[in-house]
């Protein structure tokens, strides 16, 4: 922090009330911190603390896998490229500077809720960590994205922090659960590894002219002809504009997705966030190549999310930000699922097998002389019959080693 001017007593009094627990205003204390005058943030003071935060998020990521500090760097580019935008959109708001401390304090929690976190979880890790084995540790911050190098979103790190200041949540480490570059460029595949996920995701993409946008959701997804409510869903821009476009309440089109054709219903398939049927705020196409984004809506706060009103996606992924607790909520649904299905085929194969092995047809097939046709018949439901068996049992083994695991 070298931007910050702290007093002994300042640092005493905060490290307090993380140690205790208690929440505290960090706008006043950033305008302690920062303030020449103690009452307001200039220009420059606003992009020092934001330059501070950015710099111990990186040293928080480090400290959180490495045991000294003698190599850490920090790629300043792609961060100077978030603040610019942070900064852009704080003066659509607000128009000149300096910066009050209602100012700040209103701007950090309507936009970047999470963005004390940093400062907290440094401290925590300086002063607690080792002294006091039994304190409940804080959650580590920023989060971590598990396997990283599967995503292939430009300047990831600074990404992350920026959504990890506007999302406000437990879980530290996030992971990529579905990513075009490695699963493929499909509906029904990205269905196949995020439907049932039971914790809150992100959809993120990155489209040809570089901008990066996309929708946070705590809802479970779910493949329907509807739209799902979540309250605690928004929309987001991070590159190469900053905003943060969160539900109005005004009605319950947060989430859409629809990857099956009905022709007696012939609702659209792709996924879609807020607006209405046919009509959304932010809608991807089935195939998942191409898009487009409304600047207003009923459901959500107004503002652009992409540059362009039409655009192409270059990559998109969902993140899973709810832990192994989510994935095993996943894999339960799954079984539950297939159980489901199995018990609906028993009912179909039982009959079937019946009339052709001992019922009327089979003695027609006798009296015709043709004893033995059906026997490819019913050797392929056998088949079939022990390959699902096998599943399940995989299935099982599955659950049971990740809870063992888990203990």
């Amino acid at each position: 922090m070298n931007n910050a001017s702290f007093s002994y007593k300042q640092l005493v009094s905060v490290l307090d009330m993380i140690y205790r627990g208690r929440p505290f205003q960090f706008a006043s204390l950033f305008i302690d911190m920062y303030a020449k005058d103690k009452n307001s943030l200039e220009e420059e003071e606003f992009t020092n603390l934001l330059m501070d935060c950015a710099y111990i998020s990186e040293l928080n990521r480090y400290l959180y896998t490495k045991e000294s500090v003698d190599k850490f760097e920090v790629e300043i580019e792609p961060y100077q490229k978030r603040i610019e935008s942070i900064k852009q959109h704080l003066s659509t708001i607000y128009e000149n500077y300096p910066l009050s401390r209602d100012n700040l304090s209103s701007y950090l929690n309507a936009y970047l809720p999470s963005f004390g976190k940093a400062y907290e979880y440094l401290l925590w890790q300086k002063f607690f960590k080792k002294s006091d084995e039994n304190h409940d540790n804080l959650d580590f911050w920023p989060p971590y994205l598990l396997s990283s190098e599967i995503s292939t979103i430009s300047d990831i790190d600074s990404i992350v922090w920026l959504l990890a200041c506007s999302i406000e949540l437990d879980e530290s480490v996030w992971k990529v659960i579905y990513a075009v570059t490695l699963h493929g460029q499909s509906l029904s595949r990205l269905c196949s590894e995020v439907l049932d996920y039971g914790g809150p995701t992100i959809l993120i993409i990155e489209d040809t002219e570089g901008g990066v946008f996309g929708c946070f959701t705590r809802e479970v997804w779910k493949s329907k002809t509807d739209f799902r409510e979540d309250k605690s869903a928004f929309l987001f821009a991070l590159a190469p504009h900053f905003g943060v476009y969160r539900s109005t309440g005004s009605d319950s089109n947060n989430l859409f997705l629809n990857s099956t054709s009905n022709p007696h219903l012939p609702h659209p398939i792709g996924i879609g966030f807020g607006g209405k049927l046919k009509s959304y705020r932010l809608w991807i196409h089935e195939e998942l190549s191409s898009g487009e984004s409304r600047s207003s809506c009923n459901t959500y706060a107004r503002g652009k999310i992409s540059s362009s009103t039409l655009f192409k996606i270059k990559t998109l992924e969902i993140w899973g930000c709810g832990g192994l607790k989510a994935e095993d909520l996943q894999l339960r649904a799954r079984v539950a699922e297939e159980k489901e299905i199995e018990k609906r085929r028993k009912v179909k194969k039982d009959f079937v097998l019946e009339t052709w092995d001992s019922g009327p047809a089979r003695y027609i097939m006798d009296l015709a002389g043709k004893t033995g046709v059906s026997e490819p018949f019913l050797e392929d439901f056998r088949k079939i019959k022990a390959m699902k068996e096998k599943q399940r049992a995989d299935e099982a083994e599955k659950l049971r080693q990740r809870k063992e695991a888990n203990y």
